[in-house]
This record gives C-alpha cells, sequence and structure tokens, in this order.
C-alpha cells in the first residue's frame, strides 16, 4: 500500500505513545494480521500470550492507519538489517512497539523511535546486574533500599532498550557500555543525551516501568489510550492534533 505526502506527516518534534490494554486478545479481529504475525502468535506457548500479542499487533494496525491512511490490514512491513520492523511504501511515520503482561505500548514519531516497558517482577539483581549494567549504574542500585532494587533494574533496563530500538542496533551490543543512570537522578531526569539519541522514562503506574528514545533531538511525548476516546485518535490523512 503507499499514502500520499500529505497522509504520512507527523508533528515535528513530538512522539505519541499509545498505551493499549491487550487483556481481551480475543475480541480483536484476526483478520487484520498477516499471515506471519498469525504464524508468530501461535508460536507462543499459552493462550494467553498468544492472544496478548493478537491484540497488540491488532492495535499497532489500527493505531498506524490513522498516520498512514488506509486499511489496517493492508499495511506492509519489513525489517531493517537487525530485525525492526518498518513500513514499506511510505517514509513516514517511524514506530516500535513493546509489550508485556496486559499492556503494550506503540510510540510514533516522524524519525527513529523506540519504546520499552517491563512489568514489574521479582529479580536476582545480583546476578543480572554485572552483565548489563555499568559501575555508575550498579552504584544506583547499590544506593536503593533492598526491596527498590528489582524496579530500579527495571527501569535502567527499559532506558537501555528503547536506546537500542531507537538506533536500530537490536541487543547485540555492549549494554553496559551505555550509562543511562543520570536519566534516573534530578535534576537530569527527563532526556538523556547519548551522542544524537534522547532516552527519557515514561510513567505507566506502579505495575510497570516503561521508557522512551528518539534520534535526532528531545521530542514533546504525549501518552495516549487505545481504543481511543473522543479527541484522544490521531485525525486520518493528516499529522495527529493536540500534542503539546
Amino acid at each position: 500500500m503507499e499514502a500520499s505526502a500529505a497522509s504520512t506527516r507527523v508533528a515535528p518534534s513530538a512522539v505519541d505513545v499509545w498505551r493499549v490494554d491487550t487483556t481481551d486478545g480475543a475480541a480483536a479481529p484476526r483478520t487484520t494480521l498477516a499471515v506471519d504475525e498469525l504464524e508468530r502468535a501461535a508460536r507462543l506457548r499459552s493462550e494467553q500470550d498468544r492472544s496478548r500479542f493478537v491484540a497488540a499487533h491488532v492495535a499497532l494496525r489500527e493505531i498506524l492507519s490513522c498516520y498512514a491512511g488506509g486499511p489496517p490490514a493492508l499495511l506492509r512491513f519489513a525489517q531493517a538489517p537487525a530485525g525492526k520492523p518498518f513500513l514499506c511504501g511510505v517514509d513516514r511515520p517511524r514506530f516500535n512497539l513493546s509489550h508485556t503482561g496486559n499492556v503494550a505500548l506503540i510510540a510514533v514519531a516522524d524519525r527513529e523511535v523506540g519504546v520499552d516497558v517491563e512489568r514489574v517482577v521479582t529479580l536476582d539483581v545480583r546476578a543480572l546486574a554485572p552483565l548489563v549494567l555499568g559501575c555508575d549504574e550498579r552504584a544506583v542500585i547499590g544506593r536503593c533500599r533492598p526491596d527498590e532494587r528489582g524496579r530500579t533494574f527495571l527501569r535502567l533496563w527499559t532506558l537501555k532498550e528503547a536506546f537500542a530500538k531507537a538506533r536500530g542496533i537490536g541487543l547485540g551490543f555492549d549494554l553496559a557500555s551505555v550509562d543511562v543512570s543520570p536519566a534516573l537522578t534530578p535534576p537530569t531526569a527527563g532526556w538523556l543525551a547519548i551522542d544524537d539519541t534522547y532516552v527519557r522514562e515514561l510513567s505507566v503506574g506502579t505495575a510497570y516501568v516503561a521508557a522512551v528514545a528518539v534520534l535526532e533531538a528531545p521530542a514533546r511525548v504525549v501518552l495516549r489510550r487505545w481504543p481511543s476516546r473522543a479527541g484522544n485518535a490521531p485525525p486520518r490523512h493528516r499529522p495527529p492534533s493536540g500534542l503539546s
């Protein structure tokens, strides 16, 4: 599918982050998905995971169709060399998807973007930290109360993964070499510049932690919900409105 140039514009200096509840994946229209997406869903072990996958990917198509135009089922995707998906036939928007538990986040921007969300669970931080965290980041963990260390580790992890996804480099690089700890520490909390990439945390409640990253310059972040409410959805065939 090829959309007109007017239909593919995304508001500059902004990133929309859509929160999707994937609890009721059985209600999602599976006919919207391509064969390869259905095959990926079928390979998941549990029905719950398959259902959530379907809900997240149906929402991705529905949301992107609001920006790119055309029916969600006709959107075509390809993958960059490191595996990051992009829309075929259009240069914009850029997007990224992350899902865990019953939450999916979909980031949409006019430039490369990455997003990650993780459910807060019990972790063996002592074993994991040396594998992916640098010295300064491990020091941040060490200053936390024991009951805060797992969440803090995940906050650092989501920042790193959002960074990697925005850069399109996957997770094959040395995670410990990228220090994201300043993003957790006032007054530098907010957008953190790492070369040409900017990362920051997202507020998604107490049960989850999340982060977003964009290339080139900081962006205005607008948190939205899908299915959309009145005034919440981007209009079709023109840039999203209500960005602030």
